[in-house]
C-alpha cells in the first residue's frame, strides 16, 4: 500500500483497496470528483454528478474518453468517513 508524501499526496501505485477507496469517492455527490483537465471539449459526457470524471486504476487516474492520466491523490480520500456511495471498480 502506498502511504502519503509530505505533501499529504499519495502517488500510483495503488493497492486495489485504495483504488476502491478513490472509486467511492468519485461516486460521492458529496464532493466534487478528480475530473480531466480537457472536460471542456465537448467528448467528454455527463456521468454521474459531473462531466470528465477521472476512473482510479492502479496505476493511477484515468480518464476514459482522451489520454489524460494523473498519478497521484489527496491522503484524505482513502477513507470512507463522508462516503455514502459505492462504486464497484
Amino acid at each position: 500500500m502506498t502511504t502519503p508524501n509530505e505533501r499529504g499526496l499519495v502517488l500510483a501505485p495503488w493497492s486495489m483497496e485504495q483504488v476502491q477507496a478513490l472509486a467511492n469517492w468519485q461516486a460521492s455527490p458529496q464532493v466534487h470528483p478528480f475530473t480531466c483537465r480537457n472536460r471542456g471539449n465537448g467528448q467528454h459526457p455527463v456521468e454521474g454528478h459531473d462531466h470528465g470524471i477521472l476512473r482510479p486504476t492502479p496505476k493511477g487516474w484515468v480518464c476514459p474518453h482522451c489520454d489524460y492520466t494523473q498519478d497521484w491523490a489527496h491522503d484524505f480520500m482513502f477513507t470512507d468517513v463522508l462516503l455514502q456511495n459505492k462504486f464497484h471498480v
